[in-house]
């Protein structure tokens, strides 16, 4: 369980942090195209989702783990 919670935690730092870069890069660039605009924001939406599609996955792997641990004994 206590995996899960810093898999948790360890995620939602870097979605803070990767959302913080993107408002920071959109809001530099906004003066400029609005397709280089799209395509940061896309950019950034496509990197958040990858992050929690690695943590969805990274708990299922530590739930499996924890079903192996227990039949081994």
């Amino acid at each position: 369980m206590k995996d899960i919670i810093i898999t948790i935690i360890i995620t939602i730092i870097f979605l803070i942090i990767f959302s913080l870069y993107g408002v920071g890069i959109v809001s530099a660039v906004a003066s400029t195209n609005m397709f280089v605009m799209l395509l940061i924001i896309i950019l950034f939406i496509a990197l958040i989702a990858t992050l929690i599609y690695v943590m969805i996955r990274r708990i299922k792997e530590i739930k499996e783990e924890d079903k192996d641990d227990i039949s081994k004994y």
